[in-house]
């Protein structure tokens, strides 16, 4: 279970790299007193065997982007499940194109 961790930014403007003027300092709670929760993806993995997980981020087969590599160990099948995602722009794995089934579930491997 991922727990939200707070993180530093422009108290007026919300962002983390431009202030809403002079008068804008930086903090981890907006002026109502709001905390900025710093985001997450959390990747549900099914079957995992003891933990035994790992993430990559590799070069696609041009070199002109990186991919998301996920290898996880499945308890029930005695496989090595691979997912790839293209990254998005904000550094992320992005799941735009992946076919995502009613469970939940990537079919992408």
């Amino acid at each position: 279970m991922l727990e939200p961790v707070w993180e530093v930014r422009y108290q007026r403007s919300g962002k983390q790299d431009i202030p809403d003027g002079d008068r804008d300092s930086q903090g981890y709670t907006a002026p109502g007193g709001d905390p900025f929760i710093e985001p997450t993806l959390e990747l549900p993995v099914r079957d995992l065997a003891d933990g035994r997980f790992e993430a990559l981020i590799l070069p696609n087969q041009t070199g002109t982007a990186n991919r998301w590599q996920f290898f996880a160990a499945n308890a029930r099948t005695g496989t090595l499940d691979l997912f790839s995602f293209p990254m998005d722009a904000d550094g992320l794995p992005d799941l735009t194109d992946a076919p995502i089934d009613a469970s939940g579930t990537s079919s992408r491997r």
